[in-house]
């Protein structure tokens, strides 16, 4: 039998950690000091307008009060999902990223922006029965590896659907993408007290440990809705939360053209504005014309850059790791401090773009003789 990836080995000692009733530590990375940060029983005001709202009646909570019993209880105790194939010892040096990605924890807040043609495709809401495994073979053909923040209330607790959809989150991890939590119910974090807004991660957490055996570290508050108070607590937490700067509209509208056009005119209007050339695109995989946009968002980009070669510039290079984007937060640095722009190194920069004007120049030449 072939070794398993190391963080599915893992799975099955987070689950009986959870079990045993150590959640709270197992969960949760060693606090920052949040000394200078907004008392964290604050007011919960938001600093700034929410930068999306809702994404669907679905998923909204009309109240802002959440109940404790609103939450799953732990997983009750059981055995261990231990793999009982022989150790892999020295296969695990070949095994891939853990899904969550550990290392990028603890991160200043990124905002997604980059002076650099880099893109990092993102989805939000899902799993989804209907679409995320369509997705899912689309990123395989286009050679795609994203980020999905999941909401987890949707793969929590015993029903079908949900069993149904951890599957999904495991066929996620398993194809070579980031997990990351986009919360437990939707709900925007600034409209939680302290203790709501850690029950909400304490039951996100739960449900992917439950599903994975593994915490996430990336985090996108539901609407881009934050407030210095919300932020500490992340903080608190260990998380790196993850905004972004190219909208697509996809919650908004209704059909592909839509999304593909305010794609266009996002992009188009950074640049003009701030001079941000890339960054971190937000989709959704809980909408058919979002799907349906996602690949002609991509022809789009590979159009581009057939332009963008014959006039000697920097191309459009689709990012398949969010690293690039997390700077670990500095000791006594506010927890709302913006990380600075996303840049690739000049050396891996240009080793990339040598790359893939190579395969530019010839998908160029055949899409000319057409």
């Amino acid at each position: 039998m072939a070794p398993l990836p190391s963080w599915i080995a893992r799975a099955g000692l987070g689950a009986a950690s959870v079990a045993a009733g150590a959640l709270s530590a197992h969960l949760t990375s060693t606090p920052g000091s949040i000394a200078a940060a907004e008392p964290l029983d604050a007011p919960a005001a938001t600093e700034a307008p929410p930068l999306e709202a809702e994404t669907s009646a679905a998923l909204a909570d009309p109240s802002p009060a959440l109940e404790a019993e609103a939450y799953p209880a732990p997983p009750a105790p059981g055995p261990a999902r231990l793999d009982r194939s022989p150790a892999p010892s020295i296969e695990l040096a070949a095994s891939p990223p853990s899904p969550v990605r550990p290392d990028l924890g603890g991160g200043a807040l990124i905002t997604g922006a980059s002076r650099q043609r880099i893109l990092l495709f993102t989805f939000d809401d899902g799993p989804d029965a209907r679409y995320t495994r369509r997705l899912l073979d689309m990123l395989d053909v286009r050679g795609v590896r994203a980020v999905f923040f999941l909401t987890a209330e949707r793969f929590a607790g015993p029903s079908p659907w949900a069993r149904e959809n951890r599957t999904i989150v495991r066929d996620i991890a398993s194809r070579g993408h980031v997990l990351a939590s986009h919360g437990f119910r939707h709900v925007q974090f600034p409209l939680l007290s302290n203790a709501e807004l850690l029950r909400e991660l304490d039951a996100a957490d739960a449900a992917f440990v439950d599903a994975i055996g593994l915490r996430p570290t990336l985090i996108r508050p539901p609407g881009g809705a934050r407030s210095a108070r919300t932020d500490a607590l992340l903080a608190s937490r260990g998380y790196t939360p993850v905004l972004w700067n190219l909208g697509t509209g996809d919650a908004h509208v209704r059909t592909a053209d839509q999304v593909v056009e305010t794609f266009r005119r996002v992009l188009a209007a950074r640049e003009a504005e701030s001079g941000s050339r890339g960054g971190i695109v937000l989709l959704h995989d809980i909408h058919p014309w979002s799907l349906e946009a996602f690949p002609r968002i991509l022809d789009d980009l590979e159009r581009r850059n057939c332009s963008l070669y014959a006039r000697g510039e920097e191309l459009y290079d689709v990012l398949d790791d969010p690293a690039p984007f997390v700077v670990p937060r500095a000791p006594g640095a506010s927890p709302s401090e913006a990380a600075p722009w996303a840049e690739l190194a000049p050396a891996e920069h240009e080793s990339r773009q040598a790359a893939l004007r190579e395969r530019t120049a010839a998908r160029c030449e055949r899409l000319a003789m057409r």
